[in-house]
């Protein structure tokens, strides 16, 4: 089974992290250079460790709904 995709979308980011207090080994805060910060994947995030209840997680962990989990294959089917 592939690992689906994870994908932040910066514009609708809070910054609250939320999903970094939930998830630190696969989410980091940023400054965006607007003064603000946002969440981004970690570049060493081992997607491979997650389990399918962390990715239905994920997908609901973000109260701006800024987290898409995809699952390509799916994506790819329709």
């Amino acid at each position: 089974m592939p690992t689906p995709t994870i994908r932040v979308i910066p514009s609708k980011c809070l910054g609250c992290g939320t999903c970094v207090a939930t998830f630190p080994e696969i989410f980091e805060l940023y400054d965006d250079g607007s003064g603000g910060m946002v969440v981004r994947i970690k570049s060493d995030a081992d997607l491979s460790k997650l389990t399918p209840e962390d990715y239905e997680r994920i997908k609901t962990i973000c109260p701006s709904m800024a987290i898409e989990v995809v699952d390509e294959e799916a994506a790819d089917a329709q």
